[in-house]
């Protein structure tokens, strides 16, 4: 990487997820899902510093044989992996954060280099967050996808978990769901006041005010989180068919 500006990374990472009880520890792969997001974001070499935002010495102690990644222990309760997040770095000196969250085991190296090249280079908008298209019906009434509802700026105006089926056809608006890769100018990140909001979705408590400017930056290539035996499954099943996911795997190991 070189850039004249300091771009880092930070992965929120909490192991008492309601839904899977620690996540982030289990393998694929014989990988930890946490140690999977940590490899793409190495491979991706877009980062001046990685930190994992955790208050887990399981965490810490995982971690430990990633000699450029950094821990931080963060506070045991936060609202969200964002508040959690921005902890990490009130102290630290850079441009732009990168957030990244620990159950994204599937995001590709080059999509995470092409999510900050766009940021780089991006100097009118103050937060950013990847998007990808909707791929059907299905997709757009799952409760459990986060829809970005973006205007013809591509700006992100509003989310939502549910929304009506027939907004597509009826509507400017551009619908793409949203993943867990999002971006924000230092002094953005550092005087955020995040706070929770009824609808519970992580975005919506600093865009409702429509003070910043929200950028949608669309990848190409699918991925979700993992955050049921579902997901898990599905992730794991992932890996044994696609040839992209192996070569990431081995990628890192030459590396190393």
């Amino acid at each position: 990487m070189a850039r004249d500006e300091k771009i880092i990374a930070v992965i929120p990472a909490r192991l008492n997820s309601k839904r899977l009880s620690n996540k982030l520890l289990l393998k694929i792969e014989n990988i930890t899902i946490l140690e999977h997001v940590i490899i793409r974001l190495i491979l991706s070499d877009s980062f001046s510093k990685i930190i994992v935002a955790s208050p887990n010495n399981k965490i810490k102690k995982l971690i430990e044989k990633y000699k450029n990644v950094d821990f931080y222990k963060s506070k045991l309760k936060h609202f969200s992996g964002t508040s959690r997040a921005i902890e990490a770095v009130k102290k630290l000196k850079f441009s732009k954060l990168v957030i990244i969250f620990g159950d994204e085991p599937l995001v590709r190296p080059d999509e995470i280099r092409f999510f900050v090249n766009q940021i780089y280079k991006d100097k009118k908008n103050d937060i950013w967050n990847a998007t990808i298209s909707i791929k059907n019906k299905k997709e757009l009434i799952d409760k459990s996808i986060v829809k970005c509802l973006l205007n013809s700026y591509q700006n992100i105006y509003n989310l939502k978990r549910h929304i009506n089926s027939n907004l597509n056809k009826n509507s400017k608006s551009i619908i793409h769901k949203s993943v867990g890769l999002i971006a924000f100018k230092s002094e953005i990140a550092k005087n955020l006041n995040l706070k929770k909001n009824i609808e519970n979705i992580e975005q919506l408590n600093f865009i409702r005010d429509n003070k910043y400017l929200l950028k949608s930056v669309k990848l190409k290539h699918d991925f979700f989180s993992v955050n049921t035996l579902k997901d898990y499954k599905r992730a794991k099943s992932k890996f044994k068919s696609s040839r992209t996911q192996k070569n990431i795997r081995l990628a890192f190991n030459l590396k190393n």
